[in-house]
C-alpha cells in the first residue's frame, strides 16, 4: 500500500505539470468597440446577463437602469416599410421600448436608423453565428468612405443563439401577453482584486501546509508522520525525467484531448479522493483512538479501518459535488477543496533530498513551462499550455487547477486560475528547507524556509501582475522558480551556508524514525534516535558530502 501511494504521488506530480474626466463622465461616452450587458429581465425561460458588442456608430444607453420592451417587425429584418409591432396596450404605447432585428439585406446603420424613427431607445441586431462582432458604421448605401448618419441610439449584436430566443419570446408575447423586458449597459469587467488575493494567500498557504505536512517526521507524536515505505526521495535523474514525460503528456492530452479529458477526470477524482481519505482518516484516528480498529483488507491498499470508511463520507461529497456542479458558479469550491488534500499529500509523500535535486528539478521545469506556454505556438500554432488547461474546445476544462471566479464582474465573466503544479513543484523545495531548517536548528528569521515563502508569494505576485499587462497567459514558473530558488541561492551564498543547503542534511531519508536532542553547529537541534538515517554510520559516511557540508560525524 505505501508503494502504491508513492507510485499515485508520482504520476499525480507529472498530471499536474500536464495539464494568465471622472469614471462617470467616461461611462457615458460613446462606446466605439465596448462590450455590452445585455440583462433580460423576463420571462424567465430567457431571464439573464448576456454579453454584446455595441457598433462602432452606437451611442450609449441613456440609463443602465431603464427597463425596455423589446419588439420587432413582422419579417425581422427592419429594412422595408414594416413598421414595429405594438406590444402594449394603447394606454402604455409611448413606453421606452428596444427593437429586435436580425442580421442582413441591409446595413446596420439603416437598421439603427430604422429603429431610431419608430422611436426606440436602442436596437438589439441578431448575428447569424455565435460569434460576436462589432458592427461597422457604414453609410445607409454601405459606402465606407462616406461619414454615417447621426445615431442617437445605442445598437448593439448579440449571437445568434440569444437573440433566436429573444425573438421567440417576443412571439410568443401575442398568446401570453408577457412582454420581454431588458436592460442594456456597457461592460465594466469587474476588477477581481478581492479573488486575486485569495489567489494569492491560498497558493502561498498551501505551499505552507504541505510543507508542514512534509516534515511531520520530525515532530515527535505528529499523526501525519510518514513511515519510510510512504516516502518516494526524488533524485536528479527522476527530475530530469518529469520534464520529458511531462512533455510526452501534454502532447498526447493536445491531440487526443477529446478522449484523454475523462481520463484526466476519473484520475482527479479517484486520486483527490484518496487523498482526502487519508487526510481525515489521519486526523479522526488521532482524536477517536477507537476508530484504529481495522475491520478488513483490500488488495493493494492493504488494512481499512474504520477511520478509512468513515473519512470515505465527506471524500464522496466532495468528488460528487465537483461532478455535478462542476460547470456551476460555486463548482470551484470541491475542486479547490480537492486539490489541497491532493497537495499536501504529495507533498507528505514526494521529497527532495537536497538543493541540488531541487535546482535540477525545478530548472527542468522553468524551461518546461517557458516552451509550452510561448514557444509551442511556433510548432503546433497554439500554445500547447494554454489550450490543455482550457480543455482543448471539449466543454470541459483541465480540472488540475486553483480557481477563483470574478465574482465583481457584471457577467461572471472570468476567473482567476493557477496549476496545481505550480503551487506543487515549488512547494517540494520550500519543504525541503523547512525540513533544513529544522535538521540544522535554523531560527525562524535565520533560516531558509521562511524567506523561501516570501519569494514564493512575491513571484506569484508578479505572475498575475505581468498576466493583467500582457493579457496573455503566463508560465508561473517562470516568476516563480527566480522567486524561491533564486532567493535560496542567493541568501546561501551570502550566509556562507550554500554547500550546506547544496548537499543538504546527512543521509536524512529515513528522518522518520524519529528524533531525541543532539548539538549541531551550535544550536540545540532534534536528533535521530539510534540507527536514524540522519546520524552518519561511519561505515557508510560520505567523505565528499562531508567535505561540503563541513559536518564531521562524531559531531552528530
Amino acid at each position: 500500500a505505501p508503494f502504491t501511494r508513492r507510485r499515485h504521488a508520482l504520476a499525480a506530480l507529472l498530471l499536474l505539470r500536464s495539464a494568465a474626466g471622472s469614471g462617470a463622465e467616461r461611462r457615458r461616452q460613446r462606446p466605439s468597440f465596448a462590450g455590452a450587458v445585455v440583462a433580460v429581465e423576463a420571462p424567465a425561460k430567457v431571464k439573464g446577463r448576456y454579453l454584446g458588442l455595441f457598433g462602432d456608430f452606437s451611442a450609449a444607453p441613456q440609463s443602465p437602469k431603464e427597463r425596455l420592451i423589446a419588439r420587432t417587425t413582422e419579417d425581422e429584418q427592419g429594412c422595408g416599410d414594416a413598421g414595429v409591432e405594438p406590444l402594449l396596450p394603447e394606454g402604455n404605447a409611448t413606453a421606452a421600448t428596444v427593437v429586435v432585428l436580425r442580421r442582413g439585406n441591409c446595413t446596420f446603420v439603416q437598421k439603427a436608423l430604422f429603429a431610431q424613427q419608430a422611436g426606440a431607445r436602442g436596437l438589439i441586431v441578431v448575428g447569424d453565428s455565435e460569434e460576436l462582432r462589432v458592427m461597422g458604421g457604414a453609410s445607409i448605401d454601405g459606402n465606407t468612405s462616406e461619414a454615417p448618419p447621426d445615431v442617437n441610439i445605442f445598437a448593439v449584436y448579440v449571437q445568434r443563439e440569444l437573440g433566436s430566443r429573444i425573438l421567440d419570446a417576443i412571439k410568443a408575447h401575442k398568446q401570453k401577453g408577457e412582454p420581454l423586458v431588458m436592460a442594456v449597459d456597457m461592460y465594466e469587467p469587474g476588477t477581481g482584486f478581492l479573488e486575486l488575493v485569495v489567489v494569492l494567500v491560498g497558493a502561498t498557504a498551501l505551499v505552507v501546509a504541505g510543507a508542514y505536512f512534509s516534515t511531520a517526521d520530525l515532530r515527535p507524536g505528529s499523526p501525519l508522520a510518514q513511515e519510510a515505505d510512504e516516502v518516494l526521495e526524488v533524485d536528479s535523474t527522476m527530475a530530469m525525467s518529469f520534464c520529458f514525460m511531462g512533455s510526452a503528456m501534454l502532447l498526447t492530452l493536445f491531440f487526443f484531448m477529446r478522449f484523454a479529458i475523462y481520463i484526466i477526470m476519473a484520475s482527479f477524482c479517484f486520486g483527490g479522493a484518496a487523498c482526502i481519505v487519508q487526510v481525515v482518516s489521519v486526523a479522526l484516528r488521532h482524536m477517536a483512538p477507537k476508530t484504529r480498529e481495522v475491520i478488513g483488507t483490500l488488495p493493494e491498499l492493504g488494512e481499512v479501518t474504520v477511520a478509512d470508511v468513515m473519512a470515505m463520507l465527506p471524500a464522496s461529497v466532495l468528488v460528487l459535488g465537483w461532478v455535478l456542479y462542476r460547470h456551476a458558479s460555486f463548482g470551484w469550491i470541491f475542486q479547490d477543496a480537492i486539490g489541497a488534500g491532493f497537495l499536501c499529500m504529495m507533498q507528505r509523500t514526494l521529497r527532495l533530498p537536497s538543493l541540488k535535486v531541487a535546482a535540477v528539478l525545478l530548472s527542468a521545469m522553468f524551461f518546461f513551462d517557458i516552451f509550452w506556454v510561448f514557444l509551442s505556438p511556433f510548432l503546433f500554432k497554439k500554445s500547447v499550455m494554454i489550450e490543455v488547461a482550457k480543455g482543448a474546445g471539449t466543454g470541459e476544462k483541465v480540472p488540475m487547477l486553483m480557481r477563483v471566479p470574478n465574482s465583481s464582474d457584471p457577467l461572471g465573466v472570468g476567473e482567476h486560475m493557477l496549476g496545481f503544479g505550480d503551487i506543487a513543484l515549488p512547494g517540494l523545495l520550500i519543504s525541503y528547507l523547512l525540513r533544513f531548517d529544522t535538521v540544522f536548528g535554523k531560527s525562524f528569521c535565520r533560516g531558509y524556509f521562511f524567506p523561501g515563502v516570501v519569494g514564493y508569494f512575491v513571484g506569484l505576485s508578479i505572475t498575475h501582475v505581468v498576466l493583467a499587462y500582457t493579457g496573455a497567459g503566463q508560465p508561473a514558473l517562470l516568476y516563480l522558480v527566480p522567486g524561491t530558488l533564486g532567493t535560496t541561492l542567493a541568501l546561501g551564498r551570502v550566509r556562507g551556508e550554500l554547500f550546506q543547503l547544496w548537499a543538504g542534511p546527512l543521509d536524512q531519508k529515513d528522518a522518520h524514525e524519529g528524533v531525541e536532542g543532539a548539538d549541531l553547529g551550535g544550536k540545540v537541534v532534534s536528533q535521530p534516535r539510534r540507527g536514524s538515517a540522519l546520524r552518519p554510520r561511519r561505515e557508510n559516511a560520505d567523505p565528499e558530502r562531508q567535505r561540503l557540508t563541513g559536518v564531521e560525524p562524531d559531531r552528530l
